[in-house]
């Protein structure tokens, strides 16, 4: 079973949600500062894994309340 990490629910500058683990923020708001094309290759090949596919409803979510 996989472990459980800390993430965050972020949105790039089109709106697409990513629901990303906390140790990866910096990197995710860093490459979305920058406009050219590295930066965006970069970010598909590091973030592309966390989109949800659409509304942020649309994964399984779970919070410590």
């Amino acid at each position: 079973m996989a472990e459980l990490q800390k993430v965050k629910a972020v949105r790039d500058n089109d709106g697409h949600w990513y629901v990303i683990p906390q140790s990866k923020i910096n990197l995710f708001q860093k490459l979305l500062a920058r406009n050219d094309e590295q930066a965006e290759e970069w970010f598909i090949n590091e973030f592309s894994e966390y989109m949800t596919g659409g509304d942020l409803n649309s994964i399984q979510l779970w919070a410590e309340i």
